[in-house]
């Protein structure tokens, strides 16, 4: 068993003479579908950060600067991953804003990082987070339609590496009907 694996995994290209390139094809492929599955894993992650900072500031109402809430106030303080995302998620800054803030405009934010090397942030656990008028609709949208589960990544996953074996099982007999094409 271990060398029929071993023997699918060491598909080299040099051995086929009309294609010609030193490449063990498999070994590729079977690292793409792993980077994949951890692609995968790392978005549902983020997008569950999305989720549920978006999902706890529509249920506590937070719409507007008077009625922003603060990490703590939302129930999320303890996760590293949504301290970090209120400043450094692109896609979840466009839905909230933080009292207070003013963004930087290019020349402004260029000044600030050249002097200092980065932009001070506010303390994420005292910032007030809030959704802004603008925002409210995509919000909204995010709130019902977004969501993450573990089943469908790993079903993504397994997908990935289903078609990763597939490829490599049929690699010996696309790479020799290649290299019988090359040669005529």
């Amino acid at each position: 068993m271990l060398d029929d694996i071993k023997e699918y995994l060491s598909i080299n290209l040099d051995e086929y003479e009309n294609i010609g390139v030193s490449f063990e094809i498999n070994k590729f492929l079977l690292l793409v579908a792993i980077g994949l599955c951890i692609a995968a894993f790392y978005f549902n992650y983020k997008r569950s950060l999305m989720v549920d900072t978006v999902k706890q500031l529509l249920r506590h109402n937070a719409t507007g600067e008077d009625s922003a809430k603060t990490l703590a106030e939302l129930g999320l303080s303890d996760s590293r991953g949504i301290k970090k995302a209120i400043f450094n998620d692109a896609q979840l800054r466009r839905m909230i804003a933080i009292v207070g803030e003013s963004r930087p405009t290019y020349e402004e934010y260029v000044a600030a990082t050249k002097k200092s090397g980065k932009v001070q942030s506010p303390d994420p656990l005292e910032a007030r987070i809030y959704i802004p008028e603008g925002a409210l609709d995509r919000a909204k949208h995010v709130y019902n339609t977004y969501s993450t589960s573990l089943f469908k990544t790993l079903l993504t996953c397994v997908l990935f590496l289903a078609v990763a074996v597939c490829l490599i099982l049929f690699m010996p007999g696309l790479l020799d009907f290649l290299n019988k094409m090359m040669a005529e």
